[in-house]
């Protein structure tokens, strides 16, 4: 936990060494492994930080978390290909886990490939039917420029979460850029 907080102030050499040290004390633990990569793919190693991960996959392989979390780490390295490979191991070992398949939509969204952010979107909400997940799924359909769509999706979250501020904030959006700037202004008021 204190490397995780470590890594989110940006302090990735202290993260790194602290892990180390864990690491050699309990070689087994995976979460160490992740929380290794994670502060060196902060410091720009690269190599360093695939190595930790692919350890730690070594030691959980049904964990769909740390694929996602290595994939994440693979497409800001430019690594597109290698993390599309990843996202589809998270997308099968991961199957029945509407969290961890929404996590796989969400960085298909950030390597705009909204195709399948929708398809795995599609498998999560069959698992879990929450606001959240087609406030996602409507995302990734503006993505492919289906703005019917989107807005069936972000209707569909406010009729499951009325008190969802993001749903109509979203719905207000896709309305406006429907030209439907009355209901728009009703949906950003709400």
């Amino acid at each position: 936990n204190l490397a995780a907080l470590l890594i989110e102030n940006g302090k990735y050499d202290e993260a790194a060494t602290l892990m180390k040290k864990a690491i050699a004390k309990n070689p087994k633990n995976a979460a160490l492994h992740v929380n290794l990569g994670m502060a060196l793919s902060g410091k720009n190693d690269v190599d360093g930080a695939s190595k930790a991960f692919e350890e730690a996959i070594k030691l959980e392989p049904d964990s769909g978390i740390h694929l996602v979390t290595y994939a994440g780490h693979l497409a800001r390295n430019g690594k597109k290909d290698e993390a599309i490979t990843k996202l589809k191991q998270a997308e099968k070992v991961s199957a029945n886990d509407a969290g961890v398949l929404a996590s796989v939509a969400l960085e298909y969204k950030g390597l705009r490939d909204f195709k399948s952010c929708v398809a795995v979107l599609d498998k999560a909400v069959h698992l879990r039917d929450v606001a959240e997940l087609r406030i996602y799924r409507g995302t990734c359909k503006l993505g492919l420029k289906d703005l019917s769509g989107a807005t069936t999706e972000f209707k569909d979250a406010v009729a499951k979460e009325p008190n969802n501020a993001l749903a109509h904030y979203s719905l207000g959006n896709a309305l406006a850029a429907g030209g439907q700037l009355t209901e728009a202004i009703a949906e950003w008021e709400t």
